[in-house]
């Protein structure tokens, strides 16, 4: 069922892509649409699959709709605007790069956080040591039993 929304979206983001890089052809407008291009499309293939929205719901959710505010609708937006998508961008090339890397390590971590079970492992640790905090302050802290 998600897959045949991706699939609308993504023609619908890649022809605006293609309608941007036509109407505004500038170097920095071509870069910054390659790099929404890519990032939605990592986005798509490594966040957005069923596997990841039933294990993972709230963090899957939380970094689809980053990517949907971020790379899905600067294109359309700026494109009904009639403006370049690197409109009143002092460095677009730094502004895109940046914004890519920061999606890479989001990426990474992501898929950290569903390989290892990090979040298990530390949420038992935490449990554990508050159940000793409040259950048994006084052998947490040292102080001797009466």
């Amino acid at each position: 069922m998600i897959n045949k929304y991706q699939v609308y979206l993504n023609y619908f983001l890649y022809v605006c892509i293609c309608l941007q890089v036509l109407l505004h052809t500038t170097l920095e407008n071509v870069y910054a649409c390659i790099s929404v291009g890519l990032g939605w499309l990592l986005i798509n293939k490594v966040i957005a699959t069923e596997e990841n929205f039933i294990k993972y719901p709230l963090v899957t959710l939380i970094l689809y709709s980053f990517g949907l505010f971020y790379y899905y609708t600067a294109v359309p937006v700026t494109l009904f605007e009639g403006k370049s998508i690197t409109y009143n961008l002092e460095y677009p090339f730094l502004t895109f790069s940046l914004q890519f890397v920061y999606l890479s390590l989001l990426i990474i971590a992501f898929k950290v956080f569903c390989e290892t079970n990090f979040f298990v492992f530390f949420f038992k640790k935490f449990l554990m040591a508050w159940e000793c905090i409040i259950n048994h302050p006084q052998k947490k802290f040292g102080f001797l039993l009466v």
